[in-house]
């Protein structure tokens, strides 16, 4: 299945026009501004919600690798990006996460002190991005509050598991555009948004 992204990114993008098109043409011709204003309000939401995961990475990066530098871990500039990124990805965020500098340190140490330090230093990491910092930064950026963010993350996961935990932040965020462009569903959105 991944090997057909590829694929199936080159051919959305070849017809992005054809499609922009044939989406728009399934209103109504006097819903067609309205749906398109909340395809627009999706595709921002989108990119802000990949900018927030990249920016939640960055500084989960900026903690975890001065912890790696201060033990003298090899290539500590590199494990210390390659354990936060990886750290993020639900359930087995951690594990991922802690794996690559594990595999360093193996080489490298004897003693049992660099090893705990690694995994105290990627678990606590995952945790704060988890809990603080994808509410705050993703949130933010979607115009999601934390409230909103947390709850969409724990229904979504409950019922997806894993892929639901990816996926939560951008179906609601998806969910307060249409609720931004639709009037009777304006109420909603507001209380899921930032005010």
């Amino acid at each position: 299945t991944v090997m057909f992204i590829p694929f199936l990114v080159f051919f959305m993008l070849t017809s992005k026009h054809q499609m922009w098109s044939a989406t728009l043409n399934l209103f109504p011709i006097q819903r067609r501004q309205q749906a398109e204003e909340v395809i627009n309000a999706i595709s921002r939401m989108f990119r802000q919600f990949v900018v927030g995961n990249f920016l939640v990475g960055l500084i989960s990066a900026a903690i975890i690798t001065p912890v790696f530098a201060i033990i003298h871990l090899q290539y500590a500039l590199l494990m210390g990006p390659i354990a936060a990124f990886l750290s993020l990805v639900p359930y087995i965020g951690i594990a991922l996460g802690i794996i690559p500098p594990l595999l360093i340190a193996l080489l490298q140490y004897d003693a049992m002190t660099p090893f705990v330090t690694i995994g105290v230093a990627v678990a606590v990491t995952h945790f704060a991005a988890v809990n603080i910092l994808t509410p705050k930064l993703v949130g933010h950026r979607v115009n999601l509050n934390a409230l909103t963010v947390t709850i969409a993350m724990m229904f979504w996961g409950w019922l997806w598991g894993g892929i639901g935990l990816v996926l939560a932040v951008p179906i609601t965020a998806g969910i307060k555009a249409v609720c931004d462009n639709v009037e009777k569903l304006k109420p909603y959105g507001a209380w899921m948004g930032e005010s």
